[in-house]
This record gives structure tokens, C-alpha cells and sequence, in this order.
């Protein structure tokens, strides 16, 4: 049984020279081979130890836990950070657009939706459209319909009746959200989660992580707990994170401008209009005209529930 175990392992790979080789786990088997079993008992309690030390470690650097001071976490994260990139080969020049792929044809038609949560709301789309190659900017009053109307789209709800018709290739919906998910964790593991079901080369993957974290100003937080960003860093994370996945072809972006810096704001447009020449499509809600006006082929305006074409 020893050759399909750790121990195994190291024994057949020569992992048992005295001083040069030997580890916590075959010098146990040695000692108690040779009898001594308060020796393999105190190495056994070492090595225990040294295990749930790793994953009090481990755990409050991914939950924020006061464990651990802040600066000693981002020190800690910067080094494995600095290990996994150490013998990666970063393109400088990395040409971030033309790295994703043309999106497959679809549309979405709605025709006569209506979905009711409650006696006292009602969504009503009469008409919507959408296809590849598109942005629509969607206005109105805080608790008009603005925010379900993206979660119906997404398949978050389903409505009470009308047509949902999708004609596609292989469409991906991405949405992000007032509040999106980050996960409590460094900042550059945030951005890699995106890359995880990419099957690019680690070089490719890591320039891309490489350039939006410079396009965003995010690099020198790479290794900070999400949590000790401000709410506008955050939300740079989040946009930087969906902008990382390949296989997206309609964005829906729930007011994902609001505490971004003017800096900001103009680079998400223009990452906005540099996708939408791969075929891709944006449905961008946002109180802001000005931006919409910079930005959108189409607007609609929810009321009270009703959606209209502005």
C-alpha cells in the first residue's frame, strides 16, 4: 500500500536519505519500524501541528480574520503571488482586445413579458430586442423594474407569461451587479478566477491578468485582502474580472459606473466599445445620460414597471 501513499512516494523517489532527503512523514515510518514509538509519536504531534498552523494560515488570509495582521497577509500573499508569476514570461505589449475571440450570432426577442413578485409590482416589457454588436442603455427611477428586468434576462427569474425567444450560437451571459461577488481573497486571486475554465497557455492567461490590473491601476493591490479596498476599487476588480472571461457574448451591466473615479469611467467606456467591435453586446444600466449618450445604439426608460423606448 505504501507505493500509492505519500510515503510511498517519497521512498520510491529517494525521499528517505538521513539529512539530505528524509521528511516529518518517512521518518515516522522509520522510527516506528525500528521500535521507537515515543520518537514517531512526538513527530506524528509535529507534524499535526505544523498542518493546522498551515490552515489557520491559510484560512484567515482568505476570510480577513483579525488572526493576522493586514500588512502581514499582503506580505504573505505578495510572496506566493511573486512565486507563481517568478518563471513567467509577461508580454509588456500584450494586445489584450485581439486576445478573445469573435462571439457567435444571437438575439434575444421579448414579446408581451409580464412578471409580478408582488401585489403591489408588476414588470411589463411590450417589445426588446437585442442581438450581437449592440448597446443598450436602460433608464429610470430607483425600484422601476430596472434591476429584474437584467435578472430576467440573465434566467435569474422567470417571467408569469409572455414570448422569450433566443436565437443562438453559443450565447454566455455575464452579469454584473450594483453589489457584485468578490470573493475574500487577494485581489490577483479575484482577477485568476476568471481565467480558471480558460484554456490558454499560464503565459497568456498571466499577461492578460497583467494588463487589466495596469489598465485599472490594480497592480499595486495585488495582494491586498478584497475587503481593504474602498467600494470604487472593488468595483474595478469586478468589471476587470468579467472583462477577463473569453467566452462572453452579452454583458448585463447594472450600474457598475457609480464610485468609479472619472478615470475610471472612461477607460470601462472604452473597454466597452473595444468589445463590442468582437461582437459582443452591453445592456448598461445607469442613472448617468451623459455616459449612455457616449455609449448606447438604443435607450429604454422603465416606468413604474413599463419599459419604453426613449
Amino acid at each position: 500500500s505504501r507505493i500509492i501513499s505519500e510515503v510511498g512516494a517519497m521512498l520510491i523517489i529517494g525521499g528517505n536519505i538521513r539529512w539530505q532527503t528524509r521528511v516529518l512523514t518517512t521518518s515516522i515510518v522509520n522510527e516506528l519500524e525500528s521500535g521507537v514509538i515515543s520518537m514517531a509519536i512526538a513527530l506524528g504531534v509535529i507534524l499535526v501541528f505544523f498542518a493546522v498552523m498551515f490552515n489557520v494560515i491559510l484560512i484567515s488570509l482568505q476570510s480577513g480574520s483579525n488572526f493576522i495582521s493586514n500588512n502581514t497577509r499582503i506580505k504573505i500573499s505578495n510572496y506566493f503571488i511573486k512565486k507563481e508569476i517568478k518563471n513567467i514570461s509577461i508580454d509588456e505589449n500584450f494586445d489584450f482586445i485581439n486576445s478573445f475571440p469573435i462571439s457567435e450570432e444571437f438575439s434575444i426577442d421579448l414579446s408581451e413579458i409580464k412578471y409580478s413578485p408582488s401585489k403591489e409590482f408588476e414588470l411589463v416589457v411590450p417589445k426588446f430586442q437585442i442581438s450581437n454588436n449592440n448597446i443598450i442603455g436602460i433608464t429610470g427611477h430607483n425600484s422601476s423594474g430596472k434591476t429584474t428586468f437584467l435578472r430576467l434576462l440573465a434566467n435569474d427569474i422567470t417571467q408569469d407569461s409572455g414570448s422569450r425567444e433566443i436565437s443562438k450560437g453559443s450565447l454566455v451571459i455575464e452579469s454584473l451587479p450594483q453589489r457584485p461577488l468578490l470573493f475574500k481573497t487577494s485581489v490577483f486571486n479575484n482577477l485568476k478566477y476568471a481565467l480558471n475554465d480558460s484554456k490558454e497557455s499560464k503565459e497568456t492567461k498571466i499577461s492578460k491578468l497583467w494588463f487589466i490590473a495596469e489598465y485599472f491601476n490594480l497592480k499595486e493591490y495585488f495582494g491586498y485582502p478584497i475587503n481593504l479596498l474602498s467600494r470604487g476599487n472593488q468595483n474595478k476588480v469586478a468589471i476587470a474580472r468579467s472583462f477577463l472571461m473569453s467566452n462572453i457574448s452579452l454583458y448585463l451591466l447594472d450600474e457598475i459606473f457609480v464610485n468609479l473615479d472619472s478615470d475610471s469611467v472612461e477607460k470601462t467606456q472604452l473597454l466597452i466599445k473595444n468589445f463590442k467591435s468582437l461582437n459582443k453586446s452591453f445592456i448598461i444600466v445607469t442613472h448617468n445620460v451623459t455616459i449612455l449618450s457616449n455609449l448606447s445604439d438604443n435607450n429604454y426608460n422603465f416606468n413604474k414597471g413599463l419599459l419604453n423606448s426613449s
